[in-house]
């Protein structure tokens, strides 16, 4: 049986920790992993012990990033959990949590786990879920392209601190999040606790209800004007194989500009799937028996053409027509 993962990333001080300890209140079949920017050596950090509060003594992963130069730590930690309940020294657990540093890229911990034959084995990635400060959260989507590129990776995203700002400032953040990721969730969380879900994974995007506050509109503009979130609808089953063809053309063109794609699509002879990747990371596609999700696809990226993109997917969608 595959342990499935989760990745909890977030900015510096956006409250992973927070609400890590409330989501793990009567979940002992977790195991965590816990990655601290700090030097290591120096004992166990603040993460580490009030994750330790309410779970095992969860594993730390330190002095720097999991996603860069900690990667290898990160698998030999995670391999190391599996040893230790092989041999019956910790209890068996049916998930993983990895709670990142607030400087991490998710898309290389998932790379990591995705191209390990070992982990893949027995680790199965199933969320990516990024919380994004009420408060600051604003002021770190301007000035920090880290909080960027983790809200592009995010299944869920997590505001938390709801309870320290403004009803507007709160509005506002959640519509330029969903302009920045249209596929992800939205929960709205105080103390660490969800207290309001407002739409699912796969729910298609509300249109803003107001604009973003004007004194940081322009600055937005300069940093991540660059970053586009293009929607893609699919007009009927698509041949998989040349659907591979086309997204292994999309990511050869853009790079790592490519952040995240993520759809459903209904593929001839398979039926309908979900398409999930991350940057350069495409996940196997999940085979899904709720026929009721709606198709279509987003691509979010940075420096890419949308247009071009759009018209490329359209041509895609003309030759399947054929």
């Amino acid at each position: 049986m595959r342990r499935g993962v989760t990745v909890l990333s977030g900015f510096l001080g956006s409250g992973k920790t927070t609400f890590l300890r409330a989501a793990l209140r009567g979940r002992p079949d977790s195991a965590v992993i816990v990655n601290e920017y700090g030097e290591a050596g120096l004992g166990p950090g603040l993460d580490h012990a009030l994750v330790e509060m309410v779970a095992e003594a969860p594993a730390i992963v330190g002095g720097g990033c999991a996603c860069c130069t900690k990667r290898d730590e990160l698998a030999r930690a995670m391999l190391h959990r599996l040893d230790l309940e092989e041999r019956a020294r910790s209890p068996r657990t049916s998930r993983l949590v990895i709670e990142t540093s607030g400087l991490a890229d998710p898309a290389p911990i998932l790379f990591t786990i995705q191209n390990d034959p070992v982990l893949r084995h027995h680790y199965a990635v199933e969320e990516v879920c990024v919380t994004v400060d009420a408060v600051n959260g604003w002021r770190h989507l301007d000035r920090q392209p880290e909080s960027v590129k983790q809200v592009a990776a995010a299944d869920r995203l997590v505001v938390t601190k709801i309870d320290l700002a403004e009803d507007d400032a709160v509005d506002a953040l959640v519509e330029r999040l969903r302009r920045l990721n249209p596929a992800a969730g939205v929960d709205l969380a105080a103390g660490g606790e969800v207290v309001r879900t407002l739409r699912g994974p796969g729910a298609p995007a509300a249109p803003a209800r107001r604009p973003a506050p004007t004194g940081d509109a322009g600055h937005e503009a300069a940093h991540v004007a660059d970053v586009s979130a293009v929607s893609l609808g699919l007009d009927g089953p698509v041949d998989w194989g040349a659907f591979g063809v086309w997204l292994t053309m999309l990511l050869h063109a853009h790079g790592e500009g490519v952040l995240r794609v993520k759809g459903v699509l209904e593929a001839r002879d398979v039926g309908r799937v979900a398409v999930n990747g991350v940057q350069h990371v495409i996940h196997p596609p999940e085979h899904l028996a709720d026929e009721s999700i709606g198709r279509g696809l987003v691509v979010i990226g940075r420096g890419i053409d949308a247009d071009l993109v759009r018209r490329s997917f359209g041509v895609f969608q003309s030759l399947e027509g054929e």
